[in-house]
């Protein structure tokens, strides 16, 4: 007897397996990211995908912060919700990408286009030099602030954040806010305090076409060389440009 036939089932109730397996792929976005291991992610440059992983080896929680937010969609009542953010310090990751079988870091990458574009017309000093100006890569490699927020978070969950973040420490920064109205809550630590330690988050997608602007976060690859190309943009300006 197979295990079908055990269990009471027909082989034929399990053949939309075969005919739409489409159906049973996961639809979320959202990759839970642990603090020290490696960790595939969505990537991309010039809207081309790419293998990522990205492997955080520290983050602090430095920073939070509640705002009012305005849900308004099509056929429906606008409703008020909340936007929980803030800022984890100390935020060291390596990022890894694999272009055509061969793995490299997302800097390495970001030199290459640099040697790609400019050839022998700029010396190692200018290419470090703009890829030290990209501040995102650099405060990837060696430690800087990263922005976060998360939509629709619940009361009880941001009223649990609150809490753990006074009893760490954290003091009210309403007037850091003083000139944003939509901002109801505003903590920060100070001092020698780095923050609580980030052992693992979440990290998902906004869909820009959704976005009057077209604008919102797609992925840390996508992110970062899309910054890299508003410098290079901005460099290849101001160098057209007679000075006086």
């Amino acid at each position: 007897m197979s295990l079908l036939e055990k269990f009471g089932y027909k082989k034929d109730e399990f053949a939309i397996v075969l005919e739409k397996p489409e159906l049973f792929a996961s639809n979320s976005k959202t990759t839970k990211i642990k603090v020290g291991e490696v960790t595939p992610i969505a990537g991309s440059i010039n809207g081309i995908s790419v293998p990522t992983t990205i492997l955080v080896k520290n983050a602090n929680w430095s920073r939070l912060t509640v705002r009012d937010h305005m849900i308004r969609r099509q056929n429906e009542e606008p409703r008020l919700s909340q936007v929980f953010g803030g800022v984890f310090n100390n935020f060291q990751a390596e990022v890894t990408l694999e272009v055509d079988g061969t793995s490299m870091s997302l800097y390495d990458l970001l030199r290459q286009f640099c040697v790609e574009s400019f050839g022998t017309g700029l010396s190692d000093d200018k290419i470090n030099e703009m890829l030290k100006s990209n501040l995102s890569l650099n405060g990837l490699r060696n430690g800087g602030p990263l922005m976060f927020q998360q939509m629709g978070a619940s009361v009880a969950g941001i009223s649990h954040a609150v809490e753990t973040f006074r009893a760490a420490g954290a003091i009210d920064d309403m007037k850091s806010v003083a000139n944003s109205p939509s901002f109801n809550t505003a903590y920060k630590m100070t001092g020698d305090n780095a923050g609580l330690e980030v052992v693992s988050f979440e990290l998902s997608s906004s869909n820009r076409a959704l976005s009057k602007t077209e604008q919102g976060f797609v992925d840390i690859v996508s992110a970062v060389t899309e910054n890299f190309e508003r410098i290079k943009n901005h460099k290849a300006v101001a160098s057209a440009c007679p000075t006086q």
